[in-house]
């Protein structure tokens, strides 16, 4: 009988090999116009394709850097003329990031390029196991974030 251990060793090699696969696969999908930006720069166009903008402090909450590293993720990408600031109306002290329409057309890529290549994972699977996969992977994410949730919890107790 194979253990826990031993499955999580065998998922482990799994998700790198599946890994290195995909990012094969989209790197050859999405040539040209989004070459140049880091996984920081794409998590944060990704969030603000999604949600529209977000404050400043909550953009750093979000991908779990300090306001200062989150600030000069930002400043690179305002020089690309990717994202650009703007000043709540509420309150001036509040600075918002919003993606710019060479931003906006940049996550449009990304995420027609992502498509792709969820579309070329889920081809491999017939579709009731399409089903399977997706209720698993739900299944997992709901559990992580639980688990991210409760950690957060405790620290700030």
């Amino acid at each position: 009988m194979t253990t826990l251990s031993q499955k999580g060793e065998e998922f482990t090699a799994l998700l790198w090999k599946l890994g290195e696969s995909l990012m094969t696969y989209r790197f050859r999908l999405g040539r040209g116009l989004a070459d140049d930006l880091s996984k920081h720069d794409g998590h944060i166009i990704f969030l603000l394709g999604s949600e529209g903008q977000l404050a400043m402090g909550e953009l750093a909450e979000r991908i779990q850097r300090s306001v200062s590293s989150a600030t000069m993720i930002v400043d690179k990408l305002a020089e690309k003329e990717l994202v650009e600031r703007t000043r709540s109306a509420a309150d001036r002290r509040v600075v918002h990031v919003v993606l710019t329409p060479r931003g906006k057309e940049v996550y449009q890529f990304e995420h027609d390029t992502f498509q792709q290549v969820a579309q070329a994972v889920l081809s491999a699977l017939g579709p009731q196991e399409q089903d399977t996969f997706l209720a698993l992977t739900r299944k997992i994410s709901a559990k992580f974030s639980e688990q991210i949730q409760s950690s957060s919890n405790r620290v700030r107790s």
